[in-house]
């Protein structure tokens, strides 16, 4: 199982900055002119040959396509010649390596077109009649405001016969049944607005002979008899009959009835072909964006690929349509573009920053904004990084005193499946198109059809989903999307077509080519399926007329005979349950399920550190993770060394509450017995697949000694060998689940890329610990890690064939890519209920105290405190270090006489922190006690609480030369001495400016600061503690610096997990400095991509 190729995204993994995950470490892949990401990957695409139509860019050169089996010719709308093309596609073969060049057999122009001398304009549609030998062309009149012409052919272009019908004909289609001929006559005004012909459908009765087609066998419907209560106006002054625009049509299978899209007027009409009358006009209604599970990106000027959930209302205003008939129902599907009103005598258009002054947004239009929060979104909402770009509509959401209440947008970037009986929505794709291209096209998101420009795209419907077909490759039917500016299809399976699920996303335009001018095929517009049996390859085919590119490409689809494996993995996420920083087990969940649904074949692997962290898992000493993991339903799961915090003996009852194996194959006890299951087999996809566990030998000091007494943990290069050894004989593939990590602290013979090195017949190492985001090849093995708090969550493909992996690709799916999707239901009640249970354990009395203990932010950020003095000796305590320092910008609260709870100390330490220790020497003592007297005497969140010591601040020295008088028990602080330190883990990595930690190697980690405090005062008889001149400080204020005349500033731009005091900190500034330079209202409301103004460093 060796003979492997390691896919794009890993790849990636290895040259992207990690830290800098504003565009997570994901990519597509790409072989010969083809680019394609795989979701449940059926489907395999191949683009076997191309046409080039010779037009310019952007000049029209495919517009629309059709197909005939009988000739095997291709037909294609030539916008740039004002031609129809006739391409002889009898050539292509199957399977084909190379794409072959299509032949153009023959070019008729539009003077040529007709019999008879008519005033065309253009060329706007063909369709094939159902019964072979007539082809239907559509052509508008010039002036276009004319009634148009369709106009006759035989299948080699030799005119028959033509009619006229209404005004812009720029669809046209047969009936099933290949006795009507219907045609979209868009009716659209001419650019003064001066001339606002209606809108129509043509019927044309073909059932007679070419020879004897009359104009009185036209009939033109139109709307002036519709009933239009509650449908949009586009130009709000208008009657709906001349309002109306219809875009496209599609016909029942049994040829009694077609649905017209009116795409402006975000509706569908339904049509009577046997009464030539309208029967309804629906309107479509909206996509909420406050919701989660609908967010997009709105602008092009954030500089990152970023989906938000705005309040705004995408009208869906679909393009291209189609039917799908399933059990005995029928469905249409819509692709939901977007277009407006835009002449020079009337425009509907506008951006929502040009509405500043007008918005007055009303709550009751969004589930997911409250009027407070929309008050105060309203004061940023309009700058560019944020809604001010979006492109909206000024027909919509206006009051009678002018506000605008509601923002409207253009398209819902997804595609639709409606219930034609009543027209009722059954399923929406929602986000998925920006979530997909994001992940397939990292560096390419919202790529217009125009330029090679990141993100150009994200203003104006971003990736335009245009038309949409179905078709039946194998045993299974697919929907494809043609996104028009990403230039690139979406393929989902409608196998339950309430459900579909994503399948394929491929290209064949070049996102990689230098400059900004697209290559490659670009904006699909016209697609057309060929089934397998009319296809002269004998495979089905997907035609795609590009418009910009002139080009048409042709993709030859198969049912894949590949398997993929899909590995969704965790580390060290310490019990982060919550969306903060991290996205929260929630959201995970959802992921997990996403994954899942498109590959059955999915595993959910956790690599340790999980178990242990915060309240919620440690008030109920880790069950509640355990809880929340079996109902993710994960597959197995490598202990940590946090994960003994508790004990071993915990860990083996959470191990048995679990519904998945806790693996540990180097864990051992004194009789040379595994403490935890050494490896387990699960099988998927037909294969068998072995994971063992690997625990860093570490745990014997990074958890209190107590914790693991008695156990041996063996060289993890020894267990894996013998792990290796004793699986192959068993399984297809083998999998590593360890917690090693590769810290360069780390003992070499300890670190996970060691092992790999060493330890051959290892497929995937999935890794914890040094809570690193990985991606690297090692020989044959691809070794990951997620970094940490479920900043991300990793997922890893095998992709197999013939029983072997021939493919292993890497991604990461970030906190931020999860900021507006939908949370798992029940993983989302299971935590509400949880944390509503813990109250009772918070409750838990575990002590009292005679006085107040004192946590008040003016005490614990300017001198000492006895609630300082209480937490830094619990720390020496558990710790038996010589030193111990922790900040007051740490403890949130005072604890006042009387009874102490277990929530109360949650109150006073919300952080989470863990107690480390390190060896430091003197010096950097007092380098770490003069960053905490930095700020004196004003208060300052890095002070410098301390226990096992004693020290003095003089305030008006110069920062740096303030502290003296330092003792560490008792006797004077010797600077070359080592001491051992117990600090909290935020200001070992160099928190609050404390970054002569950062390089020090971690000793021990030892248990989470509240659980240290509550035992010591559940071990401490009634606390009668006082100040008692651990910290002496001399307050006077220092003399001012020289300050310049202006505030130099810089500008910060808000991460998902900041807050207004962190960001402040970073900037040696308070919050409230930086709510004034950005008249904040309200300094806990900011978002994401937001910029802030920030003094220079």
């Amino acid at each position: 199982m060796r003979r492997t190729r390691i896919g794009l995204a890993a790849i990636l993994a290895l040259t992207i900055a990690i830290p800098q995950m504003a565009v997570p470490v994901f990519g597509a892949e790409s072989e010969s002119e083809l680019t394609t990401y795989a979701g449940r990957g059926n489907l395999d695409v191949k683009l076997i040959a191309r046409y080039v139509s010779g037009a310019e860019l952007d000049e029209g050169g495919t517009e629309i396509v059709s197909y005939d089996a009988a000739s095997k010719q291709a037909y294609s709308i030539n916008g740039f010649e004002k031609a129809l093309d006739i391409l002889d596609v009898s050539g292509l073969q199957a399977g084909s390596q190379e794409v072959a060049d299509i032949p153009l057999k023959k070019r008729i122009m539009l003077e040529d077109l007709a019999g008879a001398k008519l005033d065309l304009g253009d060329i706007t549609s063909v369709a094939l009649s159902p019964k072979g030998g007539i082809l239907a062309v559509s052509a508008p009149a010039d002036p276009v405001t004319d009634k148009g012409y369709v106009i006759f052919l035989d299948t080699e272009g030799t005119y028959l016969n033509h009619v006229q019908v209404g005004v812009l004909p720029d669809m046209v289609t047969f009936t099933p049944d290949g006795l009507h001929v219907l045609t979209a006559d868009e009716g659209q005004p001419n650019d003064e607005y001066t001339i606002d012909p209606p809108g129509s459908v043509s019927i044309i009765d073909v059932s007679g002979s070419m020879a004897t087609l009359a104009q009185m066998d036209v009939t033109i419907v139109g709307f002036d008899n519709v009933d239009a209560t509650g449908i949009r106006l586009a130009k709000p002054d208008a009657t709906f009959a001349n309002d109306a625009e219809p875009e496209y049509i599609v016909v029942s299978m049994d040829s009694k009835s077609a649905y017209v899209v009116l795409q402006e007027n975000n509706a569908i009409a339904t049509l009577d072909i046997s009464t030539k009358s309208f029967t309804s006009v629906k309107s479509l209604g909206v996509v909420d964006h406050s919701v989660l599970g609908h967010g997009f990106d709105a602008s092009d000027k954030d500089g990152t690929a970023m989906l938000n959930n705005w309040p705004t209302l995408g009208m869906f205003m679909p393009d291209g349509i189609s039917l799908y008939t399933s059990g005995g129902k029928t469905y249409l599907l819509t692709a939901n573009e977007g277009d407006t009103k835009d002449y020079d005598g009337y425009s509907e258009e506008i951006r929502v920053k040009d509405l500043q002054d007008s918005l007055a947004l009303d709550a009751d239009y969004y589930k997911g904004y409250t009027q407070e929060q929309l008050n105060e979104l309203a004061e940023t909402l309009a700058e560019d990084e944020r809604l001010g770009r979006l492109k909206t509509t000024t027909a919509n959401g206006i009051r009678a005193d002018g506000k605008q209440e509601a923002i409207y947008s253009f398209g819902t970037r997804s595609f639709t499946i409606w219930n034609v009986d009543d027209m009722s929505m059954v399923y929406d794709s929602a986000d998925d198109f920006e979530r997909i291209t994001k992940r397939a096209l990292p560096h390419a998101f919202n790529f217009d059809n125009g330029e090679n420009k990141f993100d150009s795209r994200s203003d104006d419907k971003g990736p335009e989903p245009e038309s949409v077909i179905t078709g039946t490759v194998g045993d299974k039917t697919y929907a494809f999307i043609g996104l028009e500016r990403t230039s690139g299809m979406v393929a989902y399976d409608l196998t339950n077509p309430e459900q579909p699920v994503f399948d394929t996303f491929f290209a064949s335009r070049d996102y990689d080519a230098p400059g900004e001018t697209p290559v490659g095929d670009v904006a699909p517009e016209g697609l057309r399926f060929v089934a397998a049996d009319e296809s002269p390859t004998g495979n089905a085919l997907l035609l795609a007329a590009h418009e910009v590119s002139g080009t048409v490409a042709v993709y030859e689809l198969t049912p894949s005979t590949k398997e993929r494996i899909t590995i969704i993995h965790m580390n060290d996420v310490h019990s982060r349950v919550f969306e903060n920083g991290g996205m929260g087990y929630a959201k995970v969940g959802a992921i997990v399920d996403e994954y899942r649904a498109m590959n059955p074949n999915t595993l959910v692997l956790d690599g340790g550190d999980t178990t242990h962290g915060q309240t919620y898992s440690t008030l109920v000493r880790g069950s509640s993770i355990i809880d929340i993991m079996n109902e993710i339903k994960y597959d197995a799961m490598t202990s940590g060394n946090h994960d003994y915090n508790y004990g071993f003996n915990r860990l083996l009852e959470l191990a048995n509450m679990a519904d998945f194996p806790i693996l540990a194959a180097n864990v051992k006890k004194a009789d040379g017995s595994y403490v935890l299951p050494p490896y387990t087999i699960s099988e998927s996809a037909g294969l068998k697949i072995g994971i063992f566990g690997l625990a860093t030998p570490e745990t014997l000091y990074k958890t209190h000694p107590k914790n693991v007494e008695g156990l041996t943990f063996i060289s993890p290069v020894q267990a894996a060998s013998e792990m290796v050894k004793e699986l192959e004989p068993q399984v297809d593939i083998i999998i590593a689940l360890a917690h090693l990590g590769t810290d360069g602290a780390t003992l070499q013979e300890n670190r996970s890329d060691y092992i790999v090195e060493q330890v051959d017949g290892i497929d995937l190492f999935v890794d914890g610990h040094s809570h690193e985001v990985v991606s690297r090849v090692i020989g044959d093995t691809l070794l990951v890690q997620d970094g940490e708090y479920a900043e991300q969550v990793g997922i890893v493909t095998l992709v197999i064939e013939n029983g072997e992996i021939i493919e292993k690709t890497s991604e990461f799916i970030t906190a931020a890519d999860a900021l507006s999707m939908s949370p798992h239901a029940r993983v989302e009640k299971l935590i509400a209920d949880t944390e509503a249970s813990q109250q009772a354990v918070l409750n838990e009395v575990i002590g009292q105290t005679s006085v107040k203990l004192d946590g008040e932010r003016e005490i614990v950020r300017t001198g000492e405190s006895n609630l300082g003095n209480l937490i830094t000796d619990a720390m020496l305590e558990v710790s038996g270090a010589d030193v111990a320092i922790t900040n007051g910008g740490g403890i949130r609260a005072s604890l006042e006489a009387g009874d102490i709870t277990k929530g109360d100390i949650i109150t006073v330490l919300p952080f989470g922190n863990y107690i480390v220790t390190m060896k430091v020497n003197g010096s950097e003592i007092k380098a770490a006690l003069e960053v905490g007297a930095s700020g004196s005497p004003s208060a300052h969140g890095a002070f410098a609480h301390v226990g096992g010591a004693s020290y003095s601040i003089d305030a008006s020295k110069p920062v740096g030369d303030r502290v003296h008088a330092i003792t560490v028990n008792g006797n004077p602080i010797d600077m070359n001495k080592d001491y051992l330190l117990a600090t909290n883990d935020f200001m070992a990595a160099g928190g609050d400016q404390y970054t002569m930690f950062v390089d020090k190697a971690i000793i021990n980690h030892s248990s989470a600061l509240d659980e240290a405090v509550i035992a010591y005062i559940q071990n401490h008889s009634n606390l009668s503690l006082k100040v008692e001149g651990r910290i002496i400080a001399k307050n006077e204020a220092p003399i001012p610096a020289p300050q310049p005349s202006m505030l130099q500033t810089g500008v910060y731009i808000v991460k998902l997990g900041d807050n207004l005091s962190r960001i402040a900190l970073s900037y040696d500034t308070v919050w409230q400095e930086l709510q004034k330079l950005n008249n904040l209202k309200n300094p806990n409301l900011i978002f994401p991509g937001q910029k802030l103004i920030v003094p220079q460093k």
